[in-house]
């Protein structure tokens, strides 16, 4: 499951994945917010126990955060979106 989180003034972003079971998987978690995209470096989410989490602080903002997941195959997964106002 892919979830993203953030304050009220929308000063910081937490994304965050769990997963339900093993198998290779490498993969980035990151945000949209505004049209713009950021993302971690690769993380290696083949080991137990399965979440993995990365956050950022931003600028001050009630523009909408997407949580992001890029996997190293080209696979997008998006969030709805989370409003911070």
């Amino acid at each position: 499951m892919l979830s993203v989180h953030t304050v009220k003034d929308g000063s910081h972003v937490r994304v965050n994945y769990y997963r339900t079971g093993g198998g290779s998987l490498t993969a980035k978690l990151g945000y949209e917010r505004s049209g713009t995209s950021v993302f971690s470096a690769n993380i290696n989410m083949s080991t137990a126990p399965f979440h993995y989490e990365r956050s950022w602080s931003t600028s001050t903002s009630c523009s909408a955060f997407y949580g992001k997941l890029l996997t190293s195959g080209g696979t997008l997964y998006i969030t709805p979106p989370a409003d911070p106002c």
